[in-house]
């Protein structure tokens, strides 16, 4: 009985963990904007401005957006659902 070259021993469990590692990187929940910025233009110091962003669920599970902050304290932000199914959006 002839028994296999001793690369394939070692190749083929290599093989399947680079697949599962590739293959769960590919199932994590991924966030994307595709229009991550908005350009308000001239306001005024009084006016109240609004824009909502789209974001969406690229990866596979599901996305928990549990809280969204603004970059300063004079900017208020939410997110519409805070858990997102793989392919579903929010705005924020």
């Amino acid at each position: 009985m002839t028994r296999p070259p001793i690369f394939l021993l070692l190749a083929c469990p290599a093989l399947l963990l680079c697949a599962m590692n590739l293959n769960a990187a590919q199932s994590a929940p991924k966030i994307a904007c595709d229009r991550p910025e908005y350009d308000f233009g001239m306001v005024e110091s009084t006016s109240v401005v609004t824009h909502v962003f789209q974001i969406r669920n690229d990866g596979g599970f599901l996305l928990n957006v549990p809280v969204v902050k603004g970059s300063c304290g004079c900017i208020t932000a939410s997110v519409s659902r805070a858990s997102l199914a793989p392919g579903e959006t929010a705005g924020v």
